[in-house]
């Protein structure tokens, strides 16, 4: 892991130094929505979703992502019970690599707020006794972004909390609106 952080790092850092930023004005890149099945080691997860907005000053790119998970159990008379659940917010830095006009990777970093939920009763998992943990996160994020117009891209992305709990991972597809 630590090896990851460092490559990523000197990736940014030296991409950094050799850019030439044209455009210098902050203005608003675009706005994304995704979706996926979310791993954890120590919780399990139903489906999952983020949303995020992204700001961009050259080629300098700001993420600001809210997102979550949970888990539903259902019983043969109707009722409905969140088991596990996660919600995460982040603040990231990233860089966008085009490598054709229509394939670009992005890669992202910061930090950020999760909170955990998980059942405490595992036995019928319909009880709403649950503990909720509350810690601070290190997010990672790779895309692979399919641009098919000037305004509109999809793709594959990965996201990873680092924290001290339980590394959340999510893996799923993304539309992104750019403007």
């Amino acid at each position: 892991m630590k090896k990851t952080l460092l490559i990523l790092f000197s990736v940014l850092t030296i991409s950094n130094v050799f850019s030439q930023d044209v455009d210098d004005k902050f203005r608003v890149h675009s706005l994304s929505l995704g979706g996926g099945a979310p791993r954890s080691s120590k919780i399990s997860l139903g489906l999952g979703g983020n949303m995020d907005l992204t700001f961009s000053k050259g080629k300098h790119l700001f993420k600001f992502m809210a997102g979550g998970a949970s888990e539903l159990s259902f019983n043969l008379f109707g009722n409905k019970s969140i088991r596990d659940s996660f919600e995460e917010y982040s603040i990231m830095y990233g860089r966008a690599f085009e490598v054709k006009k229509w394939l670009s990777f992005d890669f992202f970093g910061g930090f950020g707020y999760a909170n955990i939920k998980y059942n405490l009763d595992t036995s019928n998992g319909f009880d709403d006794e649950f503990k909720s943990i509350k810690t601070v996160g290190f997010p990672l994020q790779l895309r692979i972004r399919f641009i098919t117009s000037r305004l509109f891209s999809i793709g594959m992305e990965q996201n990873v909390n680092v924290n001290s709990i339980s590394t959340l991972s999510r893996t799923g597809g993304f539309i992104q609106f750019s403007f």
